[in-house]
């Protein structure tokens, strides 16, 4: 892809869009109010900020230049340092930890304290601050457990899978149909890759390494199977509403920061207490 083509401009102009709206919002939610909803909202407007730059700088940055950068009040219309970004990013990640201490949500398709912990640890282990990336990626699944067996089958489309930390609970006004997630990955749906038959697979190499005492190597198909699939096929992702795709969106999940902390770890030196954290998950 070049910067021309219509792809690189949607994802750029998404999240964008996502920093102005926050942009916009943040002067009705002042860091000097005594209001404690008021600031949990502004603490939830500067995790979408946060994580909004931090995904442009994974995808566009080039050695040590960043992207521009737009606050509440400044406007940077030059690509800003790698450095520049990071610091916005942590700065805006941290602060909204701090405020939304305490925040009740209504739903999962609001961000919290495990979740804005969940982004951090994220944004920590890409930066290789691995006793950070550690530290809140525990914190993030706290009060979470890795789903059971039925979870593990229930083709990963719904928001109320007691794993799910964050996602977006999908309706019939917000289904993008033929564009959505399960068209392109579910081979059970009538979409890009049921219909049309574009089949997404497992490497067999990858496969074959999954013991048969794995719950896990249920998501896949072997030869000869029911479905008419050919081998290697997932059946991991479904949506049960059929050609409706009202699938529930999944944007973190508890095992997610169960890898994190793992990794993390192992790459402090940490052999002993990865293991540990891999061990748990499985």
């Amino acid at each position: 892809r070049v910067q021309t083509s219509s792809r690189t401009d949607m994802v750029w102009q998404f999240y964008y869009k996502v920093i102005r709206n926050v942009n916009d919002a943040l002067p009705l939610t002042p860091a000097t109010s005594t209001s404690p909803e008021v600031l949990q909202i502004r603490g939830r407007l500067l995790a979408m900020r946060g994580f909004a730059y931090f995904y442009l700088l994974q995808i566009y940055a080039y050695d040590d230049i960043g992207v521009p950068i737009y606050t509440e009040d400044t406007q940077n219309l030059g690509r800003a340092s790698v450095a520049d970004v990071k610091a916005l990013i942590e700065q805006d990640l941290t602060e909204a930890y701090d405020l939304v201490a305490g925040y009740q949500r209504s739903s999962k398709m609001e961000v919290d304290q495990n979740v804005a912990a969940g982004i951090l640890a994220r944004y920590y282990l890409w930066d290789e601050q691995y006793g950070q990336a550690a530290t809140y990626a525990q914190i993030a699944r706290g009060g979470y457990a890795p789903m059971d067996n039925n979870g593990l089958v229930d083709g990963f489309s719904r928001i109320d899978n007691s794993e799910w930390m964050w996602g977006a609970d999908i309706n019939t006004s917000t289904s993008t149909i033929y564009a959505s997630f399960f068209s392109h990955m579910s081979n059970l749906n009538e979409g890009y890759a049921g219909l049309l038959q574009v089949y997404k697979t497992i490497d067999s190499r990858l496969f074959n390494q999954i013991p048969d005492s794995d719950a896990r190597k249920e998501w896949f198909l072997d030869s000869g199977n029911s479905f008419g699939l050919p081998q290697y096929a997932n059946i991991k992702f479904f949506d049960e509403s059929g050609t409706s795709f009202v699938g529930d969106y999944v944007f973190m999940r508890a095992a997610e920061m169960y890898l994190i902390e793992a990794e993390a770890r192992a790459q402090s030196g940490d052999e002993s207490g990865a293991r540990q954290v891999l061990f748990d998950l499985i």
